[in-house]
């Protein structure tokens, strides 16, 4: 039962992540190096920030951001970003730059798919992400599934299965 379904359905394919991100790759390598270059950002999305251990969520203008530390004008070049990217969330850690492209939904039994830079080179490796089923050896330490296509040199396409 484990591995009867797909678990990539609902999702972008990873036919159009590829080409978005080949048409489009020095734009996504800036946004990357924009995250990067700030250490306090953590997560950024369409909706919420936390930034520097302090969230805001439900963001209504850039006032809402300058609480927890974030510049107008920063966030204004995120929002920007985000939207050309199809971009609609960004995680930030110590060795990952997650971009998330889909959102977890009830359709898609609650995963996303999107983008991973790592400066790490990250295992549980799949050629179609279309096709997953779920595997024992993907699963990771907080109980979901995730597995990467590789892209380009730290670059992948993801799929995280809640």
């Amino acid at each position: 039962m484990l591995g009867s379904c797909t678990a990539g359905a609902h999702h972008s394919t990873d036919a159009l992540l590829e080409r978005n991100f080949l048409e489009r790759e020095k734009e996504f390598e800036n946004l990357l190096a924009d995250v990067r270059a700030d250490s306090k950002l953590e997560m950024i999305s369409t909706r919420d920030v936390r930034y520097s251990g302090r969230s805001v969520f439900n963001v209504k203008d850039a006032s809402d951001v300058e609480a927890v530390g974030l510049s107008a004008e920063e966030w204004r070049s995120y929002m920007r970003q985000l939207n050309s990217l199809g971009v609609v969330q960004v995680n930030q850690g110590e060795q990952r730059v997650t971009l998330r492209v889909d959102e977890p939904s009830l359709l898609n039994g609650d995963s996303f798919k999107g983008y991973e830079y790592s400066v790490e080179r990250l295992s549980s490796l799949g050629t179609s992400l279309d096709e997953y089923k779920l595997s024992a050896t993907d699963k990771n330490s907080t109980g979901g599934y995730q597995v990467f296509k590789p892209l380009k040199a730290n670059w992948y396409i993801f799929l995280y299965v809640n």
